[in-house]
């Protein structure tokens, strides 16, 4: 799932022309991930509310695109009861 994610995420990133922006935001978020592992909890945990990840998301990352703010709920976070991108990390 998490893959689908990426493709989508890429194949729009490059019609706008933003997807070393793109690659760059994804690295670093990667590298943040994998640093912490209180973060990592905090994305997979299932009671946590997806808005309170998304905030802590935006807050790690103010100047995010808006194509990567609407990323981030489907392949990082926990959506309805799926891990799609923090194990991935």
């Amino acid at each position: 799932m998490a893959r689908r994610y990426a493709n989508a995420l890429f194949s729009v990133a490059q019609k706008r022309g933003k997807e070393d922006e793109v690659a760059k935001i994804l690295t670093s978020l990667k590298e943040k991930v994998q640093a912490d592992p209180e973060l990592q909890w905090i994305l997979k945990h299932p009671l946590l509310p997806m808005e309170e990840k998304e905030r802590i998301l935006e807050a790690l990352f103010p100047q995010l695109d808006p194509l990567m703010k609407n990323f981030f709920p489907g392949s990082v976070v926990q959506e309805e009861g799926k891990d799609f991108g923090a194990r991935s990390f």
